[in-house]
């Protein structure tokens, strides 16, 4: 009597599909919002962003000026350069930091704490007695400043195309034509009439509006 011997092969293994992780809810909720985008809603974006950008470089540009009659009201003229350079190294820390935190908190979450910290650094700022506290208050406000800007730069990229992405990216920049020459007058008007204070306070008040 011969037995049949049945070699019985193996299952075959499943395929499994590579498991995908979920995007940030930054990433959803920025789909979303350009899914409904209209012509008259980027219109009214693109000018949104147009007059923010504006009052930002407006404050850069003064600023400087500001900073100097600060250090020198409180006597301590020879530290201009020291608050500058914690600016610089500030904006410059702030940079890798801002695009992963609009993927995980939201576009417009991370602008709107951007924009209290720029408000705050300014309002210590203006109400400092000592090159110290005027210094904590510019770390806070070029926190600020640059995370905003940054922020702005990626809404620009979710709101337009590979083609069209350069040309708009360049709105941020276009207020500088107007403001390079203008910001000398405005700083001149100011402190015509009123001390560095009021310069700096007073975009804490423009800008959040």
């Amino acid at each position: 009597m011969k037995m049949k011997i049945v070699v019985q092969a193996p299952p075959e293994e499943e395929a499994h599909e590579p498991v995908r992780p979920l995007p940030d809810r930054g990433v959803v909720r920025m789909e979303a919002i350009v899914a409904q985008l209209t012509n008259v809603k980027r219109v009214a974006f693109f000018s949104s962003v147009f007059l923010i950008s504006f009052f930002l470089g407006l404050d850069f540009l003064t600023r400087n000026s500001y900073t100097a009659f600060a250090t020198s009201s409180f006597q301590q003229h020879s530290l201009l350069a020291t608050v500058n350079v914690i600016r610089g190294v500030v904006a410059a820390a702030a940079q890798p930091s801002v695009a992963r935190l609009t993927d995980v908190f939201g576009r417009i979450e991370v602008f709107t704490v951007a924009i209290v910290f720029l408000t705050v650094g300014t309002i210590v700022q203006t109400f400092s007695s000592d090159v110290q506290s005027f210094s904590g208050g510019a770390v806070l406000q070029t926190l600020g400043y640059r995370t905003s800007t940054m922020t702005i730069e990626i809404m620009i990229a979710d709101f337009t195309s590979v083609r069209t992405r350069l040309l708009f990216a360049f709105i941020l920049n276009w207020p500088y034509l107007i403001n390079t020459w203008v910001s000398g007058d405005v700083t001149k008007a100011v402190l015509s009439v009123t001390t560095w204070k009021w310069g700096l306070g007073m975009f804490a008040i423009i800008i959040p509006v």
